[in-house]
């Protein structure tokens, strides 16, 4: 079944539960790989997947920032994977006592679910409540290229969709040709064709899956 483009960019319904148990390293750095495996390698805070700026454009994030909390430096359930706009506009933010009080934090994907807090219409990440909006706010998450790059992934995932469909229309037709065929030559000559056709197929899926996720 062809997931819609509305599966590209959405925020969990539940809490993440780590999976992972790497082995614990001296260099919070060394965990970056494991976290993209983690967080089927998209932004815990924008969801923004890496498919096509790769992870060098994300980093390991703090939730609990290494200046206020310096033993929690290569503590695994501190990491996060975040691309690299997230984890510069969150620096080192830790909401205070009076913060709290007014629900201002960013929520920790870990304790929180994440779409109770905030959902993306049309590549524009909307607020469901306060820490929502709050969230929004610190890490700039509508800001107008961010928006825009939403966009071009949403596009570039609606014309695969659209691609997959013509090739498995194409398929049955080849399929339907096969079935009422009598002549082995041509039987054989449709079947190498179908056979292109899946390879054709398992490439547009192995992208889709990429860019969508297990999510």
């Amino acid at each position: 079944m062809t997931k819609n483009s509305n599966s590209l960019f959405m925020y969990p319904k539940e809490r993440h539960i780590r999976r992972l148990s790497p082995p614990k390293y001296s260099r919070y750095r060394s965990y970056k790989i494991s976290l993209q495996e983690e967080f089927y390698c998209r932004c815990v805070y924008c969801t923004l997947p890496d498919v096509l700026k790769g992870h060098e454009a994300f980093g390991v994030d703090h939730y609990r920032p290494r200046s206020k909390f310096p033993g929690l430096e290569v503590e695994y359930t501190n990491l996060f994977y975040s691309c690299n706009i997230c984890n510069s506009m969150k620096r080192d933010f830790w909401p205070s006592k009076e913060q709290l009080v007014k629900k201002h934090f960013i929520p920790n994907p870990c304790d929180h679910v994440m779409h109770g807090h905030l959902k993306i219409v049309d590549a524009e990440i909307i607020a469901k409540d306060i820490t929502g909006k709050f969230m929004i706010d610190v890490l700039d998450l509508n800001e107008a290229k961010s928006v825009e790059y939403r966009k071009t992934l949403i596009a570039i995932y609606n014309s695969i969709i659209t691609e997959v469909k013509e090739v498995e229309r194409k398929k049955k037709i080849f399929l339907s040709k096969i079935k009422k065929c009598t002549d082995d030559a041509t039987k054989n000559d449709l079947s190498k064709k179908t056979e292109l056709i899946d390879k054709n197929l398992a490439k547009l899926h192995q992208l889709q899956a990429r860019m969508i996720g297990p999510m």
